[in-house]
């Protein structure tokens, strides 16, 4: 999928047209030269376990996928690092607040109307109860699941279906062993 094209150049405002650089097809400006390069952008995610080893999932408020329930996460700032992503996103959405996450895997997904993400899947553990977790930015409700693949409910995005089924099932190895 390609990122959403510009009409005029950003730097001079002349005409842009298309032209293949480095074997991909871009926007250039017919005057000051301005290439415009396709960028993947960076979500991060939590899987987030409570201390009696629950999973948390939110409830979405907004399209794309609104009401269906995802990880808690979504895109990175400028500059900034997955992990403060994964962090500010679940501070954010529940109004928890984590200090040591992890980062578990991270996945391409092409699910994003618009353009290609990369997804940083990070995990951590909160190592007491929380007094409460509170829906807030663009979450209608956040719940707490047993890590079961049957009691789970199907996630909105199959790039977090995929991580959060990875990681219980390498949860699972762990606590077998």
């Amino acid at each position: 999928m390609l990122e959403p094209t510009y009409r005029y150049c950003p730097q001079c405002a002349s005409f842009l047209r298309l032209k293949v650089i480095d074997r991909l097809t871009r926007q250039v400006c017919t005057s000051c030269g301005w290439i415009k390069y396709l960028h993947t952008p960076i979500v991060g995610v939590v899987i987030l376990q409570n201390h009696k080893g629950q999973i948390l999932l939110v409830q979405r408020a907004q399209a794309p996928f609104k009401g269906q329930w995802s990880l808690p996460g979504g895109f990175a700032e400028f500059g900034e690092h997955p992990l403060d992503t994964a962090q500010r996103e679940l501070r954010e959405e529940t109004g928890l607040v984590v200090t040591d996450l992890s980062i578990v895997n991270v996945y391409i997904s092409d699910e994003h109307p618009t353009t290609n993400s990369l997804v940083v899947v990070c995990q951590a553990v909160l190592p007491k109860a929380p007094r409460r977790v509170t829906a807030h930015d663009d979450i209608v409700q956040a719940t707490w699941f047993k890590p079961n693949l049957e009691q789970l409910p199907p996630l909105a995005f199959a790039t977090q279906q995929l991580a959060l089924t990875s990681w219980l099932t390498s949860q699972k190895g762990h606590h077998d062993s």
